[in-house]
């Protein structure tokens, strides 16, 4: 999906209306744990998130791939410089400038003329070499800010760099947009061309043998891998999650249901039973998600009555259930209101929604197997043209349900049993195209393993549990980024392919 939004300029007495086009595909899911704002090293998330600094991640990009009027400085997507004048970025993000079903007209026009597209910009097509498509930024051209954390900030973008964007490489078996795979699938990469070479310290590529995959806390391997990106601070302000802790844990609050906080959350009566029939009234441990209680055949599941996660506060009612991946369900339920409920409530310190370089660590990067499952039921389990090459982010979550019998009047507890599931800590709009990236510790370099693609689970809504973000993955796209940059191949840093 694509917000628009208008902002009148005026100058010399002539007011011009421009429409800032941002991508609006995903965003990433709030972490409730995290710092107050600070512009320095320790960003804990992206929506809500604090804030990165360029300076400790110098190859990140902001960019618009065509700017109407310099005057206005505004991104739609963030990218990733590979050597000193590519970009590595996401396919969905150039469809503005040429949406697929254009390819083939931009081409025939590009034979003596140029082609316009539907914001009247002027750019050419043509077919390189090896059958991928280069897309010439004729009128106007793109701009990149390189070496900026605020690009709402004109002091900020005077210390960095902002340089045009000329053409564009398009592949040939390129991501078609829209949100889904469809039947065709494609590859959601992208590179931009810059007119002149960066200051800034390009990022490397994986090699072969670099791991990429199985990695992060919920794997035990110690290798931190980040995600970094320019995208929106915000949710839209209907959309509230849930936190970790009710029944619909990491759904999304009935559009436009205020937060309940002068009631308790629904509870049964046996629930009220147990609770209650205690020596002492009876506490849930913070590490228990869950009281089942056995009775008869039937199972009653008990939960807190308030979450207890700093930042939390009132419950909201919930009418979909995503617990079985691949199925969304109308089911009547409810869950505790995480931070991100909250955050537009301080209409007095609001943080810049969009072009603010912000940065999330410590995220897991799913095995193959299970990206694999997950990548499937984002197909339908069906095939397409081209399978996309993509890495699964997300964070790996485990929680324990304590199991009691009821006999007579009294509860026996019978046993434990602890369950996992993944949720999204995946994009926002403007991170589109942002990398999720590791330091190697033997070269010191930064290596971008993937670029945002988006989420595909059945909530979207830019998160949610059983929605990893799909990120495209470099290594499987490497020899493709060799073949398209020629010559220039040499200024690529590659680790992992001792």
């Amino acid at each position: 999906m694509i917000v628009s939004l208008s902002v009148i300029f005026l100058a010399a007495g002539v007011i011009t209306v421009f429409t800032l086009i941002k991508y609006d595909e995903f965003a990433y899911v709030y972490d409730e744990n995290a710092a107050d704002e600070a512009v320095n090293d320790e960003g804990l998330r992206l929506v809500g998130a604090t804030r990165g600094n360029v300076d400790s991640i110098p190859f990140l990009v902001a960019y618009n791939p065509a700017v109407f009027n310099y005057s206005l400085r505004f991104t739609t997507c963030t990218g990733s410089l590979i050597t000193p004048t590519i970009i590595l970025s996401a396919a969905h993000c150039i469809l503005n400038v040429v949406d697929t079903q254009d390819i083939e007209k931009c081409l025939n026009l590009s034979r003596t003329s140029t082609f316009s597209n539907k914001f009247n910009g002027r750019v050419r097509c043509t077919y390189t070499a090896d059958d991928n498509i280069k897309i010439e930024l004729i009128n106007p051209t793109g701009v990149a800010y390189l070496g900026v954390n605020n690009v709402n900030s004109y002091e900020d973008v005077k210390l960095g760099q902002s340089i045009e964007i000329d053409y564009i490489i398009r592949h040939k078996h390129s991501y078609r947009g829209g949100g889904s795979y469809g039947t065709y699938g494609g590859f959601d990469i992208t590179l931009l061309h810059l007119t002149i070479s960066a200051f800034q310290t390009p990022a490397c590529l994986p090699g072969i043998r670099f791991k990429d995959s199985g990695i992060g806390p919920g794997y035990n391997i110690n290798i931190n891998a980040s995600l970094a990106g320019y995208g929106a601070y915000y949710r839209a302000s209907d959309y509230c999650l849930t936190d970790a802790l009710g029944p619909s844990r990491y759904h999304y609050c009935r559009s436009n249901t205020n937060c309940l906080t002068k009631s308790a959350p629904p509870q049964n009566s046996k629930c009220e039973e147990f609770f209650s029939r205690q020596q002492t009234v009876y506490k849930m441990p913070d590490n228990v998600y869950k009281i089942a209680i056995k009775i008869n055949n039937t199972e009653e599941n008990c939960y807190r009555a308030s979450s207890g996660i700093v930042g939390s506060y009132g419950w909201c009612d919930v009418d979909t259930d995503a617990n079985t991946l691949g199925v969304l369900k109308n089911a009547k339920s409810w869950g505790f209101c995480s931070e991100d409920c909250f955050l537009r409530n301080n209409l007095t310190d609001l943080e810049p929604d969009f072009d603010v370089l912000r940065r999330i660590d410590q995220v897991d990067i799913l095995d193959d197997h299970t990206c694999v499952e997950f990548l499937n039921t984002a197909l339908r389990n069906a095939a397409v043209s081209f399978r996309p090459e993509i890495l699964c982010i997300g964070k790996l979550g485990s929680s324990i349900t304590e199991k009691y019998t009821k006999k007579d009047t009294t509860f026996s507890h019978i046993g434990s049993d602890l369950s996992f599931f993944v949720t999204s800590v995946g994009p926002c709009s403007g991170d589109s195209g942002g990398p999720v990236y590791v330091k190697d510790i033997k070269s010191g370099r930064f290596v971008v393993l993937g670029t945002v693609s988006g989420g595909h689970g059945e909530l979207g809504r830019c998160g949610g549990i059983n929605n990893p973000t799909h990120y495209v993955r470099m290594k499987s796209l490497a020899s493709w980024i060799q073949l398209v940059l020629g010559d220039e191949k040499t200024n690529i840093c590659w680790v992992g392919n001792e």
